[in-house]
């Protein structure tokens, strides 16, 4: 008898478990509906040493313009910054989302020092140059679940940025700054994977291709962007 009820208490105690192992496995599945994500990351623009070239030149000219004779200088270009992104999505099924955000893409930075003189004696002088894109974008998404926690993704998408270039030249302390903007539409891929905590929070981690975004210079370039955040249903 003693045997009998343990045997029943074991059966129970495992019909239990199971069910709270399967309700547990059910709670970690995407839920279809709305859902808001922010992701912090780490954009890089495509220019390098031709580009700071061009721009080494554009300095020489610009001082030479205002009378000023350029003895000497360095330059350093800084193609890398960090940009947040922060959306609102619904998510239609376990394999299709669409997805509204506004993205900053951070900023890319030329600097240059050197010395120059216009006839009154040898003068320091520098020179910034900072770009940067930011804009609502839509996107959708396809996404392939692996397993109850985890699944893959893959987004195309389109952003209205604006960019904006800030020229600043300083010289003995002094200095002067000008800007100017320009707004075009980018299209974008990625990919990239959401891990699920629990049933509404997830770890959302990606890459993204920014394709011919438009500077405020007059030309295009690509930017890539690796992410991570939070992605939280309702």
């Amino acid at each position: 008898m003693i045997n009998k009820n343990r045997n029943l208490r074991g059966a129970t105690i495992a019909a239990v478990a199971t069910t709270m192992l399967g309700g547990a496995s059910k709670a970690t599945a995407a839920v279809p509906g709305f859902y808001m994500a922010g992701t912090i990351g780490q954009s890089s623009t495509d220019v390098g040493g031709e580009e700071q070239a061009l721009m080494d030149e554009l300095v020489v000219a610009t001082w030479e313009s205002f009378g000023f004779n350029v003895l000497d200088g360095e330059s350093d270009l800084d193609k890398s910054d960090i940009g947040f992104e922060l959306a609102v999505g619904y998510q239609a099924s376990p394999y299709f989302a669409v997805e509204a955000a506004y993205i900053d893409l951070g900023k890319a930075k030329y600097e240059a020092e050197g010395i120059v003189d216009n006839g009154g004696g040898p003068m320091d002088a520098s020179s910034d140059l900072t770009s940067d894109a930011k804009g609502p974008a839509l996107s959708l998404l396809g996404m392939l679940p692996v397993s109850d926690r985890f699944s893959l993704d893959a987004r195309v998408g389109a952003m209205l940025g604006k960019s904006k270039v800030k020229f600043t030249a300083s010289l003995q302390g002094e200095s002067a700054s000008e800007s100017d903007s320009e707004s075009g539409t980018t299209i974008f891929f990625g990919v990239g994977f959401t891990w699920l905590i629990n049933e509404r929070v997830g770890i959302r981690v990606g890459y993204t291709k920014f394709s011919d975004v438009r500077s405020a210079l007059g030309d295009e370039f690509d930017v890539d962007r690796i992410a991570a955040g939070l992605k939280v249903s309702f």
